[in-house]
């Protein structure tokens, strides 16, 4: 019985391995073959392999508006002489946010929130200290306004 399952497999189920082709010139007689050789009736036929429409890249457009992200659950929270580095990281860990710190932002902070959302806590301090907020999925990217 495996002998003849074996043969079986070896033989029957293998079909012929497709025909070199030569050149690309070929293809279109290869593809002509095919269209012809299909026993679907017609339904599905390739009438031509060119379109008329220009290939174009996809175009990414960057949008600089506020992201629709959730502004978070509101928190008290308060920065005595606290570096803005730190400040910025520690709203960004409570809104659930990545934050990149680019080379340039310093200063610091001294600040008493009340009932704020981290989001806005967030741009309140980079807009005090004139700070580049740029939102890139859930990540925050935060750089001097000037660079």
């Amino acid at each position: 019985m495996r002998v003849v399952a074996i043969a079986l497999l070896l033989v029957g189920c293998a079909s012929a391995p497709p025909p070199a082709i030569a050149s690309p010139g070929d293809l279109d007689g290869a593809l002509a073959s095919w269209v012809a050789s299909d026993d679907t009736g017609g339904a599905s036929r390739i009438l031509s392999r060119e379109d008329p429409r220009p290939l174009r890249a996809p175009v990414r457009i960057a949008r600089r508006e506020a992201p629709p992200l959730p502004p978070g659950r509101a928190i008290d929270v308060r920065f005595d002489r606290a570096p803005l580095a730190s400040a910025l990281s520690l709203l960004a860990e409570q809104a659930n946010l990545g934050l990149v710190v680019a080379e340039g932002v310093e200063g610091s902070v001294s600040a008493s929130l009340t009932r704020v959302r981290p989001l806005a806590a967030m741009q309140a301090l980079a807009e005090a200290h004139h700070v580049e907020l740029t939102f890139v999925g859930r990540t925050v990217i935060a750089r001097s306004a000037g660079r």
